[in-house]
């Protein structure tokens, strides 16, 4: 109910005008709140790489704009840039998403399961050292610490020896 908040009158721009996104845009797929401004040059450096990594992932993440743009100018510009889904500018939502996930400076990418739990809030480092993507969706950390070793792209073999059973997610995540 809380990611269906998250989700509700979002827009996006698709060339031509501005429109709100529906519902269906994110079924089924990882969400990737998108902390950034253009007036930051990280901003845009990483902007280019997430573009690259939302090509990449083919439709199983959806990347969506939180604006942390310093004026209306910026913003307009900014949800042009991208052309993803984004909170209308002076959106409450924006606002307690930066305070719930601390965010203090830019860029941050939170990624969200399709349930809406919190994959990883190291979006950035995360796509800047797997720009393939091999290693998405990224949840291994959790297994290396618990297993004591390196398991990137491997998390079905470790899952196999301690006899987990595997779901299609950590199958695509090993590939």
């Amino acid at each position: 109910a809380v990611l269906a908040v998250l989700l509700e009158d979002l827009i996006e721009y698709n060339g031509i005008s501005y429109r709100t996104v529906p519902p269906r845009t994110f079924r089924d797929k990882y969400i990737g709140l998108y902390f950034g401004a253009l007036h930051n040059e990280a901003c845009k450096s990483f902007l280019q790489a997430l573009k690259a990594f939302y090509v990449i992932m083919n439709h199983k993440v959806e990347c969506v704009l939180v604006s942390c743009d310093r004026d209306a100018e910026q913003y307009t510009t900014h949800v042009r840039l991208t052309l993803w889904p984004a909170y209308p500018e002076g959106d409450y939502r924006a606002l307690l998403l930066r305070k719930h996930f601390g965010i203090d400076e830019v860029p941050r990418l939170v990624l969200l399961d399709p349930n809406g739990m919190v994959v990883t809030c190291d979006g950035v480092e995360r796509v800047l050292n797997d720009t393939m993507a091999l290693g998405f969706p990224w949840c291994e950390r959790v297994v290396e610490q618990l297993w004591g070793e390196h398991t990137q792209g491997q998390l079905k073999n470790v899952l196999d020896d301690i006899g987990l059973p595997v779901d299609q997610g950590v199958e695509a995540s090993s590939r």
